[in-house]
C-alpha cells in the first residue's frame, strides 16, 4: 500500500509540476502537497528500510531496574550493561545484533556541556555559601575548620536540585582529566563519537565499557549514549533501546530519549511493582507513546521480590498466595488506570487494554545463577525472602520461577518478533492514512480555487473586464466605512475571549493541585532482649560493662507516609501543557480566515447588489483571505523550568510530608498562572496590535489583491483560447487526480 501510494504521489507531484497550466495552480496548495509528501517519504525511510529489523524500547523512570532486566535475560545477569549508581550514570544504550563484536559511544556538544557547567556553578556557589556558614559558626567556637570535600557537603545538602547535583558530580568527574576531555567536547562534529574496536566477549566488553560508563569511568562525565554491536543470537531479530528514564536530571539526554522512542516498534514499561504506574509513568503513557504510533506494548512490575517481601504477612508468609495476590492487586490498578486517562475512542487505550502484564525480580534471577557465590547484595536479599518466607522454594529452581525471566525468552519476544511484519504494515499504513488525509485536503484546495478561476475566466471578457473591476473596487470602498466596526467588534470579542482564558487556566491549575499520599514498606532494625536461661544475667552484665550483652538485632517492616516531588512535578507539566494549548488553540482560532472573511462580508451584505451579474461575492472573500492569512501569532514557547521551582521549595528533596510538597506545589502553580496571565495579556495585545494595524492597510491590500486578480484574468481573456484549453485541462486533470489517485 505504502509503495503504491508513493508512486502515485511522485506522480502526481512531477505532472502538476510540468503541466502546461502549472501557472495556473495555487501556488501555496501545491506546496503543501510537497511538504506533506516530504514528511511522509522521512517517516517511511526507516519502516522500509532493508534489514527491517524490530526495534524494542526498554522504558521507565531512572531505577525502575531496566538494565538490571537486560542483564538478566541477555547477560547471564553479569552486569554488562550499565546499571545507574546515581541518575549521572544513566546511560542511554542502543543494542543491535553484529557478527563482530563493537561499541560506538557518543559524547555531549559544545551545548550540551555548557548547560551541565551552568548546573554545576550553582551547586558550586550554594557549597561554599553552607562552607562558610558552617565555619563561621565554628570560629565563633574557636575550633578547626570543617575538612570536608564538596561532594562530601553536596550529599548532606537539602537545598541543591537532584539535577544540579548530577551536573556538579559530572563536572568534578570531568575534571580529573579535563585536558584529555576538552578537545572530544570541543569537536565541531555535530555527531562527536569514538568506536571501541577488538572485543573478544561480552566480558571483555564489560570492562572496555567500564570508563565510559562506570561510575568512575574516565570517560563517564562526558558520554550521551552508546550503541553496543554483538554478537549474540538472542538478538538477532530486533533492536534495543535500553533508556536511561524520561526523569532524566541531564535534559539533553530525556531529549533524546525522546527521540530514540519515535524509532520504536514495541515499547516494555517497567515499574517498580512497590510503586506500581505512578504519574510519572502514566506520563509517559498520555504524552510520549501516542504520538509515536507504538501499539505493541509489554508492561513489567519489576522487583517483584520488593513488593512480596514488604506484604508478606499480609499473606500468612505463604509465598504463593502472596505472588497472586499482589499481581492481581497490581494488574487491577493498573487497568483502572487505562479507564482514568484514557477516553474510549484513543487508539492508544486499545494497545493498553491488550498490553499483557508480567512481574519480574531480576535479583531473584541472579541469585539463582550465582546460588554459590552470592555478591553482598543477592546474599542480602535472598536473607529477606527466606525470613518473610519461610516455607518457600528458594532453591535454584524456585528462584528462576520467582524471576519470571524465562517467559520473554519463551513467550513474549517471540510472540512480537512473529508480529513483525503485522507491525510494519500497520504503521506504515498509519503513515499512509495520514499523509493522504493532508495531500487529499490540499488537492481539494487546488481544485477549488482553479475552478474558481475558470468560472471568472468563462463569465469575463475584456470589454466589461474594467467595469467589474470598477464594481469590485466600488465594493472594497464601500468597505472602508464599515471596516472599523466590524474590526472594533473582532478587537471586542478577543478581548473578552482572552479575559475568560485567564480564568480557565486558574480552573485548570486547580485541578493538579493536590499530590498523592503514598505508602511504602521499608525495613528498621530493632534492639530485642533475648529468652532463655541466663538472657537476664547477660542483660545485667551488659549494663555493667557497656555492651549489649543479652540484646539481638531484629529486622522489621513498617507503612511510612509520603509524597512525590515528582509526582508533583509532573502535575505541575501537566497544567502548563494544558495551559500552553489553551492559549495556543486560542491564538490559532480567533481568527480564522475562512470564516472571518465571511463574517465581514455578511455584515455588511446590504450594500451588494447580489442579483448583478457582474459580481462575485468570492472575488471579494477570495483576497480577503490571503489578506487575513498575515494575522498569524507564534505559539506559545515557555523555557521557565518550574520543575526546579518545586525542587526548591522542598529542599532538593525526592520526597517528603504531604502537606510540605502540598504547599510547594499550589505555590508554583501560583507561577504558573500569574506567567501564563502575563503570556495571555501579551497575546491579547499581540493580536488587538495586528488588528489595528490590519484595520488601517486592509482596504489597500485588499485593492491591491483584487487588482492583481483582474490583471492575470485580462491577460489570459487576452489569449483566450490557450487559456480556455489550459484551465479545462487543469480541471479534468485535477479530478482524475482527485478519482483515480486517491479513490
Amino acid at each position: 500500500m505504502s509503495n503504491n501510494f508513493s508512486e502515485k504521489v511522485k506522480d502526481m507531484i512531477s505532472k502538476l509540476e510540468s503541466a502546461s497550466y502549472n501557472e495556473l495552480l495555487d501556488d501555496i496548495a501545491l506546496s503543501d502537497i510537497k511538504d506533506c509528501f516530504s514528511s511522509f517519504e522521512t517517516g517511511m525511510s526507516r519502516l522500509e528500510g532493508e534489514d527491517k529489523t524490530l526495534t524494542i524500547g526498554i522504558v521507565g523512570q531512572v531505577k525502575a531496574g531496566k538494565s538490571s532486566f537486560l542483564n538478566s535475560l541477555f547477560f547471564d545477569g553479569e552486569d554488562i550493561l550499565p546499571k545507574a549508581v546515581t541518575p549521572m550514570t544513566a546511560a542511554l544504550t542502543k543494542i543491535r545484533y553484529s557478527e563482530k563484536n563493537y561499541a560506538k559511544v557518543h559524547f555531549f556538544n559544545k551545548i550540551d556541556w555548557e548547560n551541565i557547567k551552568e548546573g554545576a556553578k550553582k551547586a558550586k556557589n550554594l557549597i561554599d555559601q553552607r562552607r562558610e556558614e558552617m565555619n563561621a559558626k565554628l570560629r565563633e567556637k574557636k575550633k578547626e575548620p570543617i575538612n570536608k570535600s564538596d561532594m562530601e557537603l553536596l550529599k548532606s545538602m537539602d537545598n541543591v536540585s537532584e539535577s544540579n547535583k548530577a551536573f556538579f558530580e559530572m563536572y568534578e568527574l570531568f575534571n580529573k582529566n579535563s585536558f584529555k576531555l576538552e578537545s572530544k567536547i570541543n569537536s565541531s562534529d555535530k555527531d562527536n563519537f569514538e568506536i571501541l574496536e577488538n572485543i573478544s566477549s561480552v566480558n571483555d566488553l564489560k570492562n572496555r565499557l567500564e570508563d565510559y560508563v562506570g561510575a568512575n569511568g574516565e570517560y563517564t562525565a562526558i558520554v550521551k549514549y552508546v550503541e553496543l554491536f554483538l554478537n549474540i543470537e538472542a538478538i538477532k531479530d530486533f533492536n534495543i533501546v535500553d533508556t536511561p528514564g524520561l526523569n532524566d536530571p541531564v535534559i539533553s539526554r530525556g531529549n533524546l530519549t525522546r527521540n530514540f522512542l519515535s524509532e520504536c516498534d514495541a515499547v516494555f514499561l517497567l515499574s517498580q511493582s512497590s510503586q506500581f504506574f505512578d504519574s510519572q509513568d502514566v506520563s509517559l503513557f498520555t504524552e510520549q507513546l501516542p504520538k509515536n504510533g507504538i501499539r505493541e506494548i509489554l508492561v513489567i512490575g519489576s522487583k517483584f521480590d520488593n513488593g512480596l517481601i514488604g506484604e508478606a504477612n499480609k499473606y500468612n508468609s505463604d509465598i504463593n498466595v502472596a505472588k497472586s495476590a499482589i499481581s492481581e492487586k497490581l494488574e487491577s490498578q493498573f487497568r483502572g488506570l487505562i479507564t482514568k486517562y484514557f477516553n474510549i475512542d484513543n487508539d492508544m487505550k486499545k494497545s493498553l487494554e491488550k498490553a499483557k502484564t508480567y512481574f519480574i525480580s531480576s535479583i531473584c534471577y541472579n541469585i539463582a545463577k550465582h546460588y554459590d557465590n552470592l555478591s553482598e547484595e543477592e546474599s542480602h536479599t535472598k536473607k529477606q525472602l527466606e525470613r518473610a518466607f519461610p516455607k518457600a522454594d528458594l532453591s535454584k529452581d524456585g528462584l528462576m520461577e520467582l524471576a519470571n525471566i524465562a517467559v520473554f525468552t519463551k513467550e513474549a519476544i517471540p510472540n512480537i518478533v512473529a508480529k513483525k511484519e503485522e507491525i510494519f504494515k500497520n504503521r506504515m499504513n498509519d503513515l499512509v492514512v495520514e499523509s493522504r488525509k493532508s495531500i487529499d485536503n490540499a488537492l481539494n484546495s487546488l481544485i477549488e480555487n482553479i475552478n474558481m478561476k475558470y468560472n471568472d475566466f468563462i463569465n469575463a471578457d475584456i470589454a466589461t473586464l474594467n467595469d467589474k473591476l470598477d464594481k469590485n473596487l466600488s465594493v472594497v470602498s464601500k468597505l472602508k466605512g464599515r471596516i472599523e466596526d466590524i474590526y472594533d467588534s473582532k478587537i471586542h470579542e478577543v478581548k473578552i475571549k482572552f479575559s475568560d482564558l485567564i480564568n480557565e487556566i486558574d480552573d485548570l491549575a486547580g485541578q493538579f493541585s493536590n499530590v498523592q499520599e503514598r505508602v511504602r514498606t521499608e525495613e528498621y532494625t530493632v534492639s530485642v532482649e533475648n529468652t532463655g536461661f541466663g538472657s537476664g544475667a547477660a542483660r545485667l552484665f551488659g549494663s555493667i560493662f557497656g555492651t549489649d550483652w543479652g540484646y539481638h538485632d531484629e529486622t522489621r517492616t513498617r507503612n511510612v507516609s509520603y509524597a512525590s516531588t515528582h509526582d508533583a512535578i509532573e502535575n505541575v507539566n501537566q497544567a502548563l501543557k494544558r495551559s500552553k494549548k489553551l492559549i495556543n488553540d486560542t491564538c490559532k482560532n480567533i481568527i480564522d480566515v475562512e470564516t472571518f472573511p465571511i463574517e465581514i462580508i455578511n455584515s455588511v451584505a446590504g450594500i451588494f447588489d447580489l442579483g448583478d451579474k457582474d459580481f462575485d461575492v468570492d472575488n471579494i472573500i477570495y483576497p480577503l483571505k490571503k489578506v487575513l492569512r498575515g494575522i498569524a501569532i507564534p505559539n506559545v514557547n515557555i523555557s521557565k523550568d518550574y520543575a526546579e521551582d518545586v525542587m526548591n521549595a522542598v529542599s532538593g528533596k525526592s520526597e517528603t510530608s504531604v502537606d510540605k510538597l502540598q504547599n510547594a506545589l499550589r505555590k508554583v502553580l501560583s507561577s504558573v498562572v500569574k506567567d501564563m496571565g502575563v503570556i495571555v495579556k501579551e497575546r491579547s495585545s499581540d493580536i488587538t496590535s495586528k488588528l489595528d494595524a490590519e484595520e488601517g492597510t486592509l482596504i489597500e491590500k485588499l485593492t491591491d489583491g483584487i487588482k492583481k486578480e483582474s490583471e492575470e484574468l485580462r491577460s489570459h481573456l487576452e489569449d483566450k483560447e490557450k487559456y480556455k484549453e489550459l484551465y479545462e485541462n487543469a480541471q479534468k486533470d485535477l479530478n482524475d487526480i482527485k478519482d483515480s489517485y486517491f479513490s
